[in-house]
C-alpha cells in the first residue's frame, strides 16, 4: 500500500500519543477493540489498516457492505485486507442470516479482537457525519452486556482529506 498511497497522498498523519494507547491494548485484558472511522472515501478501509500496520497495531477485520464484494478489484483488495461482507439491511434477510452474521461477528471479536466498521453505514458525500447505524455496535455491545468480554474499547477515528480521492 505504501507505494500506492505515496502516489495518492502528500502525507498520512496520525497522532502518535493516541496510537500509543491502542498499541498497549490486549484482548484478554481489555476486551475487543472497535475502530470506528469516519467514511468519506473508498480508501478509508485501507488507510486505517495501513495506519495500524505502520503503528504496530493488530490489523483489523473490516466489516464492508456486500455491494463492495461484487466489484472485482475492490473485493480482491478488501478480502486481502481482512474484510468480510455483509448485507446493508438485515430486515428481510431472514433469521438464519442474522443469526449466522451475529455469531460470526461475535466470534471475530472474542477470538481475534479487532474490528473496523463505519458507524455511519456508508460514505458521506457531503463531508458531514451521517446518522449513526447502531446494528454492528449493538452486536458488539451484547458481548459486554452478557459478560462474555471484560470490556470493549471503542476508538473513534477521524479521517480528514483536503480533497477526497474520488473527487
Amino acid at each position: 500500500l505504501k507505494p500506492v498511497f505515496s502516489q495518492i497522498f502528500e502525507s498520512i498523519e496520525v497522532d502518535p500519543l493516541q496510537w500509543e494507547a491502542i498499541r498497549h491494548w490486549r484482548l484478554d485484558r481489555d476486551g475487543p477493540l472497535l475502530l470506528l472511522p469516519t467514511h468519506r472515501s473508498y480508501v478509508d478501509f485501507l488507510i486505517v489498516s495501513f495506519a495500524c500496520y505502520v503503528m504496530d497495531v493488530k490489523i483489523p477485520f473490516i466489516a464492508a457492505g456486500e455491494d463492495l464484494g461484487k466489484i472485482p478489484l475492490v473485493s480482491y483488495i478488501l478480502r486481502g485486507s481482512g474484510a468480510f461482507f455483509m448485507k446493508r439491511r438485515f430486515r428481510g434477510a431472514g433469521p438464519l442470516y442474522t443469526t449466522c452474521f451475529k455469531t460470526y461477528m461475535q466470534n471475530v471479536l472474542t477470538h481475534y479482537g479487532v474490528v473496523e466498521f463505519f458507524v455511519e453505514g456508508g460514505r458521506s458525500r457531503s463531508r458531514l457525519m451521517l446518522e449513526p447505524k447502531k446494528g454492528l455496535l449493538s452486536i458488539a455491545m451484547e458481548l459486554l452486556f452478557q459478560a462474555r468480554v471484560p470490556d470493549i474499547k471503542v476508538v473513534p477515528v477521524t479521517i480528514a482529506y483536503d480533497r477526497i480521492v474520488e473527487d
